[in-house]
Parts: C-alpha cells; sequence; structure tokens
C-alpha cells in the first residue's frame, strides 16, 4: 500500500505530465491548417447543407490540392448538388490522387 506522501508525489508526476503533453501538443507539434476545414466540411454534408460542404471541401482541396478526401468531398457534394458532369470530374481527380 502506498503511503500519503507516495500517492501525493504521485500525483504531481500526473499533472506534469498532462502539463508536459499539453504543451507539446499545442505549441510543438504542427497542426494540419486544413484539418478544421475539413471537420466542418463533415459536419455540413452530414447535415445535408451541400453548398457549404461544398465551400469548405473546396477550401481544404486548395490548401492540400492531392488530399483525397477533400476532392472526393467536392465531387459527392457536387453530386448531392445535381451537377453530375462536374461532380465526375472531380470523382476522376480525387481517383488520380489517390491511385491504389
Amino acid at each position: 500500500m502506498l503511503s500519503d506522501r507516495a500517492w501525493r508525489r504521485l500525483a504531481v508526476a500526473l499533472v506534469v505530465a498532462t502539463a508536459g503533453w499539453f504543451l507539446y501538443d499545442t505549441l510543438i507539434v504542427p497542426r494540419d491548417p486544413g484539418l478544421d476545414a475539413q471537420s466542418a466540411a463533415d459536419r455540413a454534408f452530414e447535415d445535408g447543407d451541400w453548398e457549404r460542404a461544398l465551400a469548405l471541401y473546396r477550401e481544404r482541396a486548395a490548401l492540400q490540392p492531392g488530399n483525397g478526401f477533400a476532392l472526393r468531398g467536392v465531387a459527392l457534394s457536387l453530386m448531392q448538388l445535381g451537377h453530375a458532369e462536374d461532380a465526375l470530374a472531380a470523382f476522376e481527380r480525387a481517383i488520380a490522387a489517390e491511385p491504389g
């Protein structure tokens, strides 16, 4: 059984480790600049807001032109909006970006 002193030391060590991880994760690790746009686009698509989803997927694709998820999102949004020919071209770009 651990003494009160050992429990306190363990608690302090866990707090310090958690604070260190938070600082490392927020300040040192570079964030993907398009990740927020991708998440917002996915939510808009799930909500049926095809115009907003299309705009956000295009924003993500502009930040990372070879991003297959964004290109697929553009294609799916165009398809939902009834732009079949544009959707087909977008699907072809998505397939080309992620072969295999």
